[in-house]
């Protein structure tokens, strides 16, 4: 009689863990990578500048560059001397974390949707050869009807 009231308590600890488990890893993009991520911009020549176009950001190089993880963005890499270099960025699905979003179904799935924290940019380490050369022409201005 003892050992059978042993197995229920353990097969409850047991099936208390698993949810306890399930749920601390809800929303597993915004628990273990969070709404920003770094994407690292190296160039040679070094001490290049880095800029955000979408954002304005912009630091020296080498540089970590934090980003939105929901938005697709364009790097722009210059150094006087050398031409501009335009560096697209775009957000795609980090599969692993979809994966925990379905196995913690619905509160993981939710979290992520919501924080837009699934998302992971491509590529997330950049070298850029910047060639010698004189910067293209900014383009004109875009006029705006009314």
């Amino acid at each position: 009689m003892r050992s059978s009231i042993t197995r229920v308590r353990g097969a409850g600890i047991g099936v208390c863990l698993l949810i306890c488990g399930a749920l601390a890893s809800s929303g597993c993009g915004a628990i273990f990578l969070g709404s920003t991520q770094l994407v690292t911009v190296h160039t040679n020549p070094p001490s290049a500048t880095v800029r955000v176009l979408q954002t304005g950001y912009a630091a020296e190089t080498p540089a970590l560059v934090p980003l939105a993880r929901d938005g697709n963005f364009v790097l722009v890499v210059e150094a006087p001397g050398y031409r501009t270099v335009h560096v697209p960025l775009h957000k795609s699905i980090h599969l692993g974390v979809l994966l925990g979003d379905i196995l913690t179904f619905p509160i993981g799935l939710i979290v992520d949707a919501v924080t837009r924290s699934w998302y992971v940019h491509q590529p997330r380490m950049i070298f850029v050869t910047l060639e010698p050369g004189s910067a293209p022409a900014a383009p004109p201005p875009v006029r705006r009807e009314k």
